[in-house]
Parts: structure tokens; C-alpha cells; sequence
């Protein structure tokens, strides 16, 4: 309802003045209008012109709910329910409308800055990472590391696969973060790629070339081909359990049963300088 004192607007249907709300109050609403994507546009006489975007805006604050107006991160959870990284409260869940803090005695700095969260599981389980540490959160736990955990991404077997430091982590079909290996490279080198096979073997590709890393924690060169010692981009794992590696001016190097193939313009590539690959 436009009037020369707001905007009011009445939900349900109901024209009560108990039931009003109040918008724009003291401008001189002149015209209204919706427009297809469900937003609403209001010309004053005094104001020019108000776009609302969304009535359905809930705001939470430290009168209200938080226990810290600064909020650093949002994740969804399982069962309508949303994961708050915030200032003095730590880890909180807003569930039906209210705030419950999850970890109150959070062992975390006031002035905190939450640089990275990951989804890991099924079941709700999250990696946040500060600028100096990281925190694994599940149903059960939550573990602080001294270092953050970067993500690597997954692999076919369904592992989400994690680096700390020169230490390589795993999330398993069990919802549990497993130490694996032991990667003295990921200090060492920067833009390191890692895969992990079916097999539980770990490959790492670097510029230093392609590093193999057994059951048995030893890691060393993988020498079945020259192309394997060339600066290395990328690595894939497909289903197969086939690996693939792009170079930077070699090609790409397929790798099954030990067994090296590496493909080049001469096989069709456009250019024998790859960036990154993806298994469609």
C-alpha cells in the first residue's frame, strides 16, 4: 500500500493495521510495480526510485541472536540447518530460526579470519581453515591442526584427498581425515597435483617431475619413460585406474600397469603444452 508516509506492506492477505509493516517510512510513495523476476519497484516524490529485492530477509544480529556481528563464513547443512563461522561464539548452527552455538569454547583468536571451508562426507562434515590452522569438523569431533589443509580435490575411488604441510590426508568412505602419506615435494615445490588410485598409491605430479608413493610410504621417481621427468601440470585418475598427466611441451603421459604411453600433436593434441585435464 503506497502512501505519503511509506510503504506498508500486509502478509496473508490480512489488511489489519496490527498486521503491517512499515518500509520507506516517511517518503512519499507515489507508484508500484513488479517486475518478472519478482522484484518490487517504488517511485517517491521526493527520492527517486527504491528497488526491493526480496521481502523475505531475516537479519541477525548481536542484539539479536549472534554472539559476534562478524560473521566470516556460511555452509549449508543436512536437515534445513545453516554451519556460522563467527568472531567470540567459534562454530554456531542456526536450526528453526534460532542460533545454537556448536563449539563455544572454541580454542580460537577473537579476530579470526576463516579463509576456506570444505565439505567432506555425507553426513555434514566440514574442513574451515584459518590463516594458521585447521579445523575438521564432524558429528562427533572436531580436531585442530597447526597448519591448514588444502583441498586436492577427488578421485574416482570417492576420496577427498587433503595436504598439510608436506603431509598428505585422505576422507574415506568412513567419514574419517587418515594420514597417508608423507610427500616431501608438497614442501618443496609449489603447484603440486596429486592423485590416488583404487590401490591406495599416491601420484604426485610436479615440475620435478612424476613421483610414484607405494603402500610402504616410499616415494621416488617414476623412470619407466623420459617423458616422466618433464614439468608436469596436472594428473588425473580415471575409473579405470589409468593415469593421466599433462606436461608442459610433452604431451600427456598415460600410465596403466606400470605401462607409459604419452600422447602428443602427433596423436591429435593441438598443442604439446597442457594445462590441466578433467575426465568427462
Amino acid at each position: 500500500m503506497c502512501t505519503n508516509n511509506g510503504l506498508y506492506l500486509f502478509r496473508k492477505g490480512l489488511l489489519r493495521a496490527e498486521n503491517a509493516e512499515l518500509v520507506l517510512g516517511g517518503e512519499d510513495v507515489s507508484f508500484m510495480m513488479q517486475d518478472r523476476e519478482g522484484n518490487y519497484w517504488f517511485s517517491t516524490l521526493s527520492r527517486g526510485i527504491f528497488c526491493l529485492y526480496n521481502r523475505d530477509v531475516l537479519h541477525y544480529t548481536l542484539q539479536g541472536e549472534l554472539q559476534g556481528n562478524a560473521v566470516y563464513r556460511l555452509a549449508s547443512l543436512p536437515g534445513h540447518r545453516l554451519l556460522l563461522l563467527q568472531e567470540k561464539a567459534g562454530v554456531s548452527i542456526l536450526r528453526d530460526g534460532r542460533i545454537h552455538p556448536l563449539f563455544p569454547a572454541l580454542p580460537i583468536a577473537r579476530r579470526i579470519v576463516f579463509t576456506d571451508l570444505y565439505p567432506i562426507g555425507r553426513t555434514g562434515g566440514y574442513i574451515f581453515n584459518t590463516l594458521a590452522q585447521s579445523y575438521e569438523l564432524t558429528d562427533r569431533y572436531i580436531r585442530v591442526r597447526p597448519r591448514p589443509l588444502q583441498l586436492l580435490g577427488s578421485t574416482w575411488t570417492g576420496h577427498c584427498c587433503f595436504i598439510n604441510g608436506d603431509s598428505l590426508f585422505v576422507f574415506d568412505a568412513d567419514n574419517n581425515i587418515r594420514f597417508l602419506h608423507k610427500v616431501h615435494l608438497l614442501d618443496a615445490v609449489s603447484n603440486v597435483d596429486i592423485g590416488l588410485d583404487s590401490n591406495g598409491v599416491c601420484w604426485v605430479a610436479s615440475k620435478m617431475g612424476l613421483y610414484k608413493y607405494t603402500s610402504d610410504d616410499k616415494g621416488e621417481p617414476f623412470s619407466r619413460h623420459p617423458a616422466c621427468s618433464l614439468l608436469f601440470t596436472d594428473i588425473v585418475i580415471d575409473k579405470w585406474n589409468t593415469v593421466w598427466a599433462s606436461t608442459l611441451g610433452g604431451g600427456i603421459v598415460r600410465i596403466q600397469n606400470d605401462s607409459v604411453t604419452v600422447l602428443t600433436i602427433h596423436d591429435g593434441l593441438a598443442s604439446n603444452i597442457c594445462n590441466s585435464l578433467s575426465c568427462d
